[in-house]
């Protein structure tokens, strides 16, 4: 989950501060690294690719490249990671991303029903009090969607946690722990 997490932190200092991983950014960053036309990459090309450009972003202190992909992130952890592809010669972008993501979801806490009601209930609570429209999460979902029909982990904690025209619960109120297990089962 560590090396997971580095990556996605890396991948968003390439892309500049944001609130949020772009929804293009490994397809992005695969063509920025010489994807073929089919948008796949080699486990070299892509090696060589995140030493070039996330060992060279600013603030990132230089270290021995052949032992680290990207700061705090070793080969061999790399290795570990491109395994879940099962020794293919090349990965898309969004076999990538969607790897990575399995990955992380499943280290999530799993809820228990009463949980997840709780849960819903308490997201339920504040959209009506800040909307008045109880049962109607368009505008809701709207501000982080950016005409998506998709929503990310990260965009539901930004909705979650901002201010309004956000639902501003604090992680006191509504813990971040209880919005994955939400979102697991979800997915």
């Amino acid at each position: 989950l560590y090396v997971i997490r580095t990556l996605e932190s890396a991948l968003r200092s390439y892309f500049g501060r944001g609130r949020a991983l772009r929804r293009d950014g490994w397809e992005t960053f695969f063509q920025d690294c010489g994807a073929d036309r089919y948008g796949r990459i080699s486990f070299e090309k892509l090696i060589r690719g995140m030493r070039q450009r996330l060992l060279a972003l600013p603030g990132i202190e230089s270290q021995d490249v052949a032992s680290a992909v990207v700061r705090g992130v070793s080969l061999e952890e790399f290795r570990a990671i491109w395994r879940l592809f099962e020794d293919k010669g090349s990965v898309s972008a969004k076999d990538w991303a969607l790897a990575l993501y399995r990955a992380e979801l499943n280290s999530w806490p799993t809820a228990v029903d009463v949980q997840l009601r709780s849960t819903v209930r308490c997201l339920k609570l504040r959209a009506d009090r800040i909307y008045q429209s109880p049962d109607n999460w368009y505008r809701v979902f709207c501000m982080a969607t950016e005409n998506s029909p998709t929503i990310f982990f990260d965009e539901l904690l930004f909705i979650v946690r901002t201010k309004i025209p956000g639902l501003s619960l604090s992680p006191r109120e509504l813990p971040t722990d209880r919005l994955r297990m939400l979102w697991r089962e979800m997915d």
